[in-house]
């Protein structure tokens, strides 16, 4: 018969392990969740729940600069799937649809819409 510290050390084990497996697949590399910034920081995608809205939901914005100053804005919402890395966008004031692609860029992964456009990771850990 093993004594409680033998069985609670092999417990031990199995959880470390399955915090492992969890904590990996946690860092899944997945756009959801997360804010997508364009490099010079004038447009934005936000898929999923980064609002207190729905898990699809998605939010576009994107600011137009004059000589360094903001002179306009769009902001558009809508829903989002995704299919493989292919992000289906569909936005709810009547533009068509389009596809966005989740890949990695330069060994980072990144958002790039149908014009080559990169879109970074907001990573606040990350920001100035």
């Amino acid at each position: 018969m093993h004594s409680f510290k033998e069985n609670l050390k092999k417990w031990w084990w199995a959880v470390a392990i399955i915090l492992f497996f969890i904590v990996k697949s946690g860092d899944s590399n997945s756009p959801i969740g997360k804010t997508w910034m364009s490099k010079d920081a004038s447009i934005a995608y936000s898929f999923g729940n980064t609002y207190g809205k729905s898990d699809n939901f998605l939010n576009y914005n994107q600011i137009f600069y004059d000589h360094g100053s903001p002179v306009g804005h769009i902001h558009r919402t809508g829903i989002f799937s995704i299919d493989g890395s292919t992000i289906n966008s569909n936005f709810s004031d009547g533009q068509p649809p389009y596809k966005l692609e989740y890949k990695k860029v330069d060994g980072e992964w990144c958002v790039v819409d149908g014009s080559g456009n990169i879109f970074v990771w907001d990573d606040p850990a990350k920001r100035e």
